[in-house]
């Protein structure tokens, strides 16, 4: 099943926080594929950090993208202390389980 991304918000050590079309939060680790060609290239002046959401997949400046399937495949649900996190996208905002909107 193909799922689109929706949002991403780039963390350190080259990881990825993605938030899918049916709500799901995952975490992708990028770290495996960034000695790799293309995405060797996010290595340079912070290329990584500008990474944004575009036609469901997450890109970079360059044409470089990734999969989404390989986003969602290769990635794991985000958990928190706070309890399981999820993106609405009829709200367009995270979500904290039972349906409370996420403090800053």
């Amino acid at each position: 099943m193909l799922l689109d991304v929706v949002s991403v918000e780039v963390k350190p050590d080259f990881v990825l926080w993605l938030a899918f079309e049916n709500g799901e939060r995952r975490v992708f680790n990028m770290a495996t594929y960034i000695n790799q060609k293309p995405w060797n290239r996010l290595k340079l002046n912070n290329l990584f950090q500008s990474a944004f959401v575009e036609n469901g997949t997450v890109t970079w400046t360059g044409n470089i993208d990734i999969d989404p399937e390989t986003l969602y495949e290769y990635s794991t649900p985000s958990v928190s202390l706070e309890g399981v996190h999820h993106f609405s996208v009829s709200k367009g905002e995270w979500l904290r389980e039972p349906n409370q909107q996420l403090s800053p």
